[in-house]
């Protein structure tokens, strides 16, 4: 089953550096690398990427979403 990180999470971590730093800390990679999946991500939608990993489904947890809030296994619509 695929599923996909909402855009307004997706949104929220484009505008929240210390948020994508937190996210890249718990994932072990660069916040670059998670920039970039960001910015993939606004561009279309990414089935089970980085964002869908448990250790990133965890954090979100950690800091507080509810699973609802941020994961979905609908192909979210792009909004420019």
């Amino acid at each position: 089953m695929a599923f996909y990180i909402k855009n307004e999470m997706i949104q929220r971590l484009n505008k929240d550096g210390k948020l994508r730093i937190r996210l890249a800390a718990a994932l072990e990679v660069s916040d670059r690398a998670v920039y970039d999946v960001v910015k993939k991500s606004q561009k279309k939608p990414i089935a089970n990427s980085t964002f869908t990993k448990k250790a990133a489904l965890d954090f979100f947890k950690m800091e507080g979403y509810e699973e609802d809030s941020f994961l979905t296994n609908e192909i979210p619509v792009i909004k420019p």
